[in-house]
């Protein structure tokens, strides 16, 4: 079971949309920073395919200008 986490920097001026389009895909929690215009997103697949399925739905995200993983554990 997949589980990761990432720093999300959105394009400037998108956080809300971001955060909206994230919180949206299955898979995914997303809590806003309060102090910086970033976002932490937790993802929780249960193989290996819906995690790769779902990191091509993230690099669609035209919203996010970066994503910085920052925790994964890949399980058995």
């Amino acid at each position: 079971m997949p589980i990761c986490s990432y720093i999300v920097y959105p394009r400037s001026g998108k956080k809300n949309i971001a955060e909206n389009q994230l919180s949206k895909l299955q898979h995914c929690e997303v809590v806003a920073a309060q102090n910086r215009e970033l976002l932490i997103l937790t993802t929780e697949t249960f193989n290996k395919k819906q995690e790769k399925e779902l990191q091509e739905k993230l690099c669609n995200l035209e919203c996010v200008e970066n994503f910085a993983l920052s925790f994964a554990h890949w399980g058995e």
